[in-house]
């Protein structure tokens, strides 16, 4: 079990019951403009040079029964630790003692379209790259300039939709930039206060900004508009889900109604009342889910945006379901201390409930989810010893066969999938050096 996903859990298992028993006040009707975060407007990301990617050779690593699986050009060379801070920067001379050793560097994957987003620490800064798989061209997004003390210990967490591409920096409290790839245009959304989450989709980027557990805003970006909207003002939101027609989050006097923002008309309408404060959400199409926390129990529901029609789908112990949505399949991961985690897949249009393997011999977590196809992560269990490391599984919905892509001593971290393509990245090398690669596996037919 990883240590993020119980941290996910624990976080939101503690929230539902703060929230249950302060109460929440929500909005979930007309669309306001008042405290908009403040965008602008650039054509440079940065006036001064930063450290470019590593020249690299386009390698193909490995074909297996229809996908071949390529190295992107110069990742091998990422970084895994920063820089140690510099004294003249450092804790050293501010509050006494040694400067802090070097922190680990995790890449952000995210990928549609043909193309990947990333980003990379070769030293400096990080910053963030696009591949281009036809091609197997790389392209430097950002030049942010090299800042030892802005730069230590600094994630960099991607999204990308179409021609549009979207970054933050930091823990949740830097600003979020949106790039359009087709004009070069740079716009940059400065939040006034923490960003507890954000979407991009369909070239509409979303995101929440909190007060604690007391008041929260969620804004929408929409490139036809302009300008940032204010879509409902909620005392402890804290979740939403966005797909290419609308945007749904929960509120309501009691916090538990869904409510759904129609993108082309603006128009706002309750779907149903969940039984409890929901945790996690997703929607696509006709498909909305989310999970409702009891305790140490989850369950997980689904309904149709149309009829509002919903459903019990599961009960599992409280761990991340990672819910994802294709419009027709909805995959979660569901987990119990016994017998720890596996992928199940809930086919709308069947009624079917497809499980991915047996929890007995592998764990199965992090399911990707897009047209029909899903990835995943696996670890073999073993006699007497530990689990394996995660490898990359694939299949083909709803009875193809499950593959395995990848078979190294290495550790894969969760995939990122669009149509034909599915990216990830590897860590934590056999000699438990935090070295850093990112892959990218393609469909060619068999």
């Amino acid at each position: 079990m990883s240590v993020r996903r119980v941290l996910t859990v624990r976080i939101l298992v503690i929230l539902s019951v703060f929230l249950a028993v302060a109460g929440v006040v929500a909005a979930c009707g007309r669309v306001d403009s008042i405290s908009r975060p403040s965008s602008t407007t650039t054509s440079d990301l940065a006036p001064t040079a930063g450290i470019t990617q590593p020249n690299g050779t386009l390698q193909t690593l490995s074909s297996v029964d229809g996908w071949t699986i390529t190295l992107i050009p110069g990742t091998d060379k990422i970084r895994g630790q920063y820089d140690q801070i510099p004294e003249s920067v450092g804790l050293s001379s501010n509050q006494g003692g040694s400067p802090p050793g070097p922190s680990t560097f995790e890449p952000s994957v995210a990928t549609d379209g043909g193309r990947v987003v990333y980003s990379a620490y070769y030293g400096g800064r990080p910053q963030v790259y696009l591949y281009d798989i036809a091609s197997g061209t790389v392209t430097q997004v950002t030049n942010d300039p090299a800042d030892s003390q802005a730069a230590y210990g600094e994630m960099i967490q991607v999204q990308i939709s179409g021609d549009w591409v979207a970054w933050q920096r930091g823990n949740n409290t830097g600003a979020i930039f949106l790039h359009n790839l087709a004009t070069g245009e740079t716009r940059q959304f400065q939040p006034r206060e923490t960003v507890t989450s954000w979407r991009l989709t369909g070239g509409r980027l979303a995101w929440v900004e909190g007060i604690g557990l007391q008041q929260a805003q969620l804004y929408l970006y929409d490139p036809a508009v302009g300008s940032p909207q204010t879509i409902a003002s909620a005392h402890g939101l804290v979740g939403f889900a966005m797909d290419n027609k609308h945007l749904a989050w929960v509120g309501g006097a009691n916090g538990n109604e869904m409510c759904l923002y129609d993108l082309a008309t603006g128009k706002t309408k309750k779907v149903t009342d969940a039984s409890q404060h929901p945790g996690d959400l997703v929607l696509r199409d006709d498909v909305l889910a989310w999970v409702e926390r009891y305790g140490d129990l989850s369950k997980l529901f689904v309904c149709s945006v149309q009829t509002g029609e919903t459903k019990e789908l599961d009960e599992f112990g409280p761990f991340n379901p990672e819910l994802q949505s294709d419009g027709r399949y909805l995959a979660w991961n569901r987990g119990e201390e016994a017998t720890g985690t596996e992928v199940r897949v809930y086919d709308t249009k069947t009624g079917v409930v497809i499980k991915l393997g047996d929890v007995t011999v592998e764990e199965d977590s992090w399911p990707a989810l897009d047209a029909g196809r899903i990835a995943w992560t696996r670890a073999y269990r073993q006699v007497g010893k530990a689990m394996t490391n995660e490898v990359i599984m694939v299949r083909d919905l709803p009875d193809g066969p499950a593959l395995q892509l990848t078979d190294s001593p290495w550790i894969d971290q969760p995939p990122s999938m669009s149509g034909d393509h599915i990216a990830w990245t590897r860590d934590s090398s056999p000699d438990g050096v935090p070295s850093r690669a990112i892959f990218v596996a393609s469909h060619t037919g068999s």
